[in-house]
């Protein structure tokens, strides 16, 4: 009984500690949220006492019932242990909710069934005995049979997905998703490098989609001023080797963007994006020495506008040379022709 009654006022004690660790942060709280504000005690002396005095209540309220709970469950205790003395059997101490939860839970998944009676411990005995040392034959733990079963069942089920149902998919088809979800992104990712090209980074591309998305837009934005085939007409002829501007693919890209003011070319920057820009220099770069039908499709002869500008050279052609002396050399090689052809003729007389 002593006992009891020291554990508890222990208990009692450990209430008292523990409501007195909760109320005292709470009034430093306070204080600092107070702490540029004047203390209640000079402005309302009367408000201040009153609140103290509750919260004075309220703990005696608070130490009342735990006091009464335990001697409660004190005077319950020692009935049970009179009880049980008077009917001959030996007092059980009550396990706690919780602790009854735990022990259940602990039978059922993790130990499983412990034997504590002689009888059951022997019919468990194996025979076995090596110097003394007996086998008891308990069976797996509980968790280690679940998880056991849990597998079984899993790979059953993935069994049944893989070969029969398809619900979730295989490594195979996982893969070729994924590849398929990168290709996307690649492609997703050249657009918009495509659109970071500029006169100096311009590249010309010999893909069949890229030249098609220039031909489109030449036909739609180029064709009335050089021409359906680029046979040139308020502007220059893009057919032949000569260039005002340059035959480069940075310098038709440029040509492209900025435009020509002073002949009337607006400059297409606003208009057309990078990569558009450089599809039409790309379509633009390949018309040079194509041949453009005499007439187009509604039967309207196609007329080459004279050349214009310089010769532009392309994989190590020689120097560039304005139309007027290209000219003059084609008119002066059938004189150097003939000399060449006397001076043969006078030797093989001699």
């Amino acid at each position: 009984m002593k006992s009891r009654i020291k554990s508890y006022s222990m208990k009692f004690i450990c209430s008292i500690l523990f409501m007195a660790l909760g109320i005292l942060p709470s009034t430093v709280i306070a204080q600092e949220a107070e702490a540029s504000t004047k203390s209640m005690w000079n402005t309302d002396p009367l408000m201040g006492s009153v609140l103290v005095l509750v919260a004075l209540v309220m703990v005696l309220v608070l130490i009342t019932m735990v006091v009464m709970i335990n001697l409660a469950k004190l005077m319950l205790t020692e009935a049970e242990k009179a009880k049980a003395q008077a009917e001959g059997r030996e007092y059980v101490e009550p396990i706690g909710i919780l602790e009854g939860i735990w022990l259940k839970m602990k039978r059922t998944f993790i130990t499983g069934k412990l034997y504590s009676e002689k009888e059951e411990r022997e019919s468990m005995m194996l025979d076995h005995n090596y110097d003394g040392i007996q086998e008891m034959d308990y069976g797996m733990p509980p968790w280690l049979t679940y998880f056991f079963l849990i597998t079984v069942g899993f790979g059953v089920i993935y069994m049944l997905n893989i070969y029969a149902f398809g619900i979730i998919p295989s490594q195979e088809n996982e893969y070729i998703a994924e590849v398929a979800m990168a290709e996307a992104a690649i492609e997703e990712w050249r657009a918009g490098q495509a659109n970071l090209v500029d006169e100096n980074s311009v590249e010309f591309s010999e893909e069949k989609a890229h030249l098609d998305a220039g031909m489109a837009i030449f036909m739609k934005d180029c064709k009335v001023c050089h021409g359906e085939f680029g046979q040139g007409g308020v502007g220059p002829n893009f057919t032949d080797e000569y260039w005002i501007h340059g035959g480069g693919i940075k310098d038709i890209f440029k040509t492209i963007k900025y435009g020509v003011p002073e002949k009337g070319m607006i400059s297409w920057q606003n208009q057309l994006t990078p990569a558009d820009m450089s599809a039409v220099a790309s379509y633009i770069y390949i018309m040079q020495g194509t041949t453009p039908p005499a007439a187009d499709s509604k039967g309207v002869p196609v007329v080459l506008k004279e050349p214009q500008g310089e010769i532009f050279a392309r994989e190590g052609e020689a120097e560039t040379a304005t139309p007027e002396e290209s000219m003059e050399v084609e008119a002066a090689a059938p004189e150097e022709v003939t000399e060449t052809e006397e001076t043969t003729e006078a030797e093989e007389e001699v």
